[in-house]
């Protein structure tokens, strides 16, 4: 395998981009992962996303969303519309050819809302842990009061272990998002949900699918898994969800 790796800059925001391609000559189509939020990409799941691709004879790339690693003192200046115009400067100015994208929790989110906008480039989209989440409704009164003194607050996933910021910039962002409600895209698309995961119902996705319209949408629950969605379980059904849109 090759990586090369680049640097872009897009409203104020430095993000790195890293392409994975194969030894041999890959096939005309890049698989584009979108972490989630607070997420970084030297995580192991954009890795094992990354080896399934290359198997496949396809290039890889994954890159920052606005606001973390590099600019993460700059993640209260970004919103689910930041992301979702990063995600099209990325197709626009660095990625060509055809694109299947992969996101992951929040990422399917940015996935889906920017799918529409390239029908003719976009073959696919998986998404993993993603929901269409009403962000005010789960907070607590104290944190609810938080994000109206201090402008954000820190949601919770399992037991404290996992700890998200949420600004009041990004929630009203995925509110006005909300309001939109179809999308229609040209793609497959398969909406991934572990049956223990903490954050994201099946109900959840259920929800979500209600509102695409596709060619194929498929709904893969995964039995054994949480909102990581790393195990061998989950890995090898994203590798048949990939080879099917491949075809």
């Amino acid at each position: 395998m090759k990586t090369f790796r680049s640097t872009e800059v897009f409203q104020g925001f430095d993000f790195e981009v890293q392409i994975t391609t194969p030894d041999v000559t890959p096939t005309d189509l890049t698989v584009i992962y979108v972490h989630g939020q607070q997420a970084r990409n030297q995580h192991r799941k954009p890795k094992m996303v990354c080896e399934i691709v290359t198997r496949l004879n396809s290039s890889f790339c994954w890159y920052e969303l606005a606001g973390h690693s590099n600019n993460l003192e700059q993640y209260d200046n970004a919103d689910l519309f930041i992301w979702i115009n990063q995600l099209k400067y990325l197709l626009t100015n660095v990625i060509t050819g055809n694109v299947i994208l992969v996101g992951s929790c929040l990422g399917g989110i940015i996935s889906l809302f920017t799918a529409p906008y390239f029908k003719e480039r976009i073959k696919g989209v998986i998404t993993l842990s993603a929901a269409d989440i009403d962000w005010r409704q789960k907070l607590s009164q104290d944190q609810q009061k938080d994000l109206e003194k201090q402008g954000y607050t820190v949601f919770y996933l399992q037991d404290k272990r996992i700890p998200f910021k949420l600004t009041e910039k990004f929630i009203s962002s995925t509110e006005e998002i909300r309001k939109q409600e179809s999308l229609s895209l040209a793609c497959p698309v398969h909406l991934f949900v572990g049956r223990n995961d903490p954050a994201v119902k099946v109900t959840d996705v259920l929800n979500l699918s209600d509102k695409i319209s596709s060619p194929e949408t498929i709904i893969k629950i995964i039995s054994n898994d949480t909102h990581g969605m790393r195990t061998k379980t989950s890995m090898t059904e994203v590798e048949y969800s990939l080879r099917s849109i491949l075809k």
